[in-house]
Parts: C-alpha cells; sequence; structure tokens
C-alpha cells in the first residue's frame, strides 16, 4: 500500500488500505495484526491515513493500549520515512 508506486492505481490502494484494515479490525486483540497492518505501509501518504483511522480508533476508546501503541509505531515511521527524504 504505497502511493509513491507510479503503476500503483490510487483507487485500487485504497481498497486494499481498507482490506487491510477491515482484517485488523477482525484481529484487534492481536499485536501481530497491528504489526502486519503497519507492515503494510510504504510511504508517508499512506501512514498519515493508517494515523487518522487509529486516531478515530482512539477517540471511541481511548484506554486502547494497542491502538496507542501503533499510533506511536507511526510516528516513528513516519519521521524515518520524512527524514530519509530530506
Amino acid at each position: 500500500m504505497t502511493d509513491s508506486d507510479p503503476g500503483t492505481d490510487p483507487a485500487a490502494a485504497a481498497a486494499l488500505e481498507d482490506a487491510a484494515w477491515e482484517s485488523l479490525r477482525a484481529r484487534w486483540g492481536d499485536p501481530g495484526a497491528h504489526a502486519e497492518f503497519l507492515s503494510r505501509l510504504g510511504d508517508l501518504k499512506a501512514l498519515a491515513r493508517a494515523g487518522a483511522r487509529y486516531r478515530e480508533a482512539l477517540r471511541a476508546r481511548p484506554d486502547d493500549v494497542l491502538a496507542a501503541a501503533a499510533r506511536d509505531e507511526l510516528v516513528k515511521k513516519a519521521t524515518v520515512l520524512g527524514l530519509a527524504a530530506v
């Protein structure tokens, strides 16, 4: 799930992200499912969209430890990618 690949159809990429998110939601209590979802995110735009999804999850359940950890991991990944782009 990356927008940086010029051969990637944006609609297809969005559909893959949606499917991956739904798969994660079905296994929400499994830390490995969160790690698997995060591993699919390959660029800053995908990380931002995932961040928005986790932000909404945390609004609904502020004490969700797995969502908070995933959000923190997203921030780390985005920081690394952003710095690498400089």
